[in-house]
């Protein structure tokens, strides 16, 4: 989906009507439209269809896709297919319906029961105010607010999530912590680290990488070009980190 949307500069599936939508998804409908996908390389369409495919024992996995065609290619026979009808397909898929970052969570293909009492239990014992020091809001979710905070120690800045337990129920302290217990896993140079939880009495406080460098979709509409190349490149980072998560058993499920 997200290759699709790196190319073509919108989702293969959309319907304002969320059950034919669904539909849409489960039965693996799409089209590649004449306007914007004419010019798009074949290689890439073909890698597209062998990812969007329904059934998964037909379904290439991120190993297989890694060494197809399209990301083994010349790079300068795909630096001149241009992608600037892309970068207007993105800038009005973003004004209707902003996109959210890919990369946001991992959560386990399985439903998951831990007893996490011993996560991070050094980090349990501990006053989150005593190691960091709060700083300008970055963001907001349906269920927490993300700041920056300067370690007191170091001065190293850090991205924190703070969820109110007020707002959350059992089950989504359980999501919270099954997300923690997997973020403390995974060490990857494209996967946001979660470096401590912090259980405090009324919210829990996640410490984890400060990312600036924006949204990559709107660092790409706001590019004066854009190619099949650097789309190419991007598909290879997406492909290279979804590989080391399928090893391990987990999926992105954003």
């Amino acid at each position: 989906v997200l290759m699709y949307i790196l190319i073509g500069g919108y989702p293969p599936f959309y319907d304002e009507d969320t059950a034919v939508l669904y539909e849409q998804i489960k039965n693996g409908r799409f089209d590649f439209h004449d306007e914007q996908w004419a010019s798009i390389s074949m290689e890439a369409k073909d890698l597209i269809m062998k990812l969007l495919t329904v059934d998964p024992s037909s379904r290439i996995d991120a190993g297989l896709a890694r060494k197809h065609a399209w990301l083994m290619g010349d790079d300068d026979w795909l630096r001149e297919r241009d992608l600037h009808r892309t970068i207007g397909e993105l800038k009005r898929f973003q004004a209707r319906k902003k996109f959210k970052a890919a990369a946001k969570a991992v959560i386990a293909t399985h439903r998951m029961k831990y007893s996490f009492r011993g996560l991070a239990s050094a980090k349990l014992e501990e006053r989150f105010e005593h190691h960091y020091e709060l700083m300008q809001e970055l963001g907001q979710g349906a269920l927490s607010v993300v700041k920056c905070a300067s370690h007191r120690e170091t001065g190293r800045r850090y991205a924190v999530k703070v969820v109110q337990k007020s707002q959350l129920h059992l089950e989504d302290q359980e999501a919270l912590l099954a997300e923690a217990k997997l973020m403390q896993e995974l060490d990857h140079p494209n996967i946001v680290k979660l470096h401590g939880l912090f259980d405090e009495r009324n919210a829990y406080y996640l410490v984890m990488d400060l990312i600036e460098g924006g949204e990559l979709f709107d660092r790409i509409v706001a590019k004066e070009s854009y190619n099949e190349k650097e789309a190419r490149d991007l598909i290879r980072v997406l492909l290279d980190t979804l590989k080391y998560i399928h090893g391990l058993n987990i999926a992105h499920r954003d």
